[in-house]
């Protein structure tokens, strides 16, 4: 098993009520958790973690712990590919029904490979790097 200092979810072969974790202390969270063989990404709405999920299509749950991330999480719910929870209500069971929406539910997925074919027509990374580039210009 592949490991990461991030958690993700799929669901297992008996069915989307059991669950498997992959979590670990060493990184290299981009390259195993946010991959499109992961099924869900789960994030504190860190901006390189969900955008590497967002990226490579994965959907995401995010448990914002900050306003300025809860204002992240929240464009990134009204594009569709993931929920938002807050903290105080990130009880086990309340996140056992969410994973399992997120899992279950289709839409979540199409909308996260809406979002990474938009990213990769906008020209990622470099693309950006170009505009900023050209910004910084005097």
């Amino acid at each position: 098993m592949r490991t990461s200092r991030c958690k993700s979810w799929s669901a297992a072969a008996t069915g989307p009520s059991v669950f498997r974790i992959r979590s670990s202390l060493r990184s290299g969270c981009r390259k195993t958790c946010c991959s499109p063989v992961t099924d869900l990404f789960v994030t504190n709405v860190g901006y390189g973690g969900m955008m590497a999920a967002l990226s490579h299509g994965v959907p995401v749950l995010a448990v914002p712990p900050s306003t300025e991330k809860w204002v992240g999480a929240g464009n990134m719910v009204n594009s569709g590919p993931g929920l938002r929870l807050q903290v105080k209500e990130a009880a086990p069971g309340v996140m056992k029904r969410r994973v399992g929406t997120l899992l279950t539910d289709p839409t979540f997925r199409a909308a996260a490979r809406r979002v990474a074919h938009a990213m990769d027509r906008a020209g990622g990374a470099e693309r950006a790097a170009e505009l900023c580039e050209t910004i910084a210009r005097p």
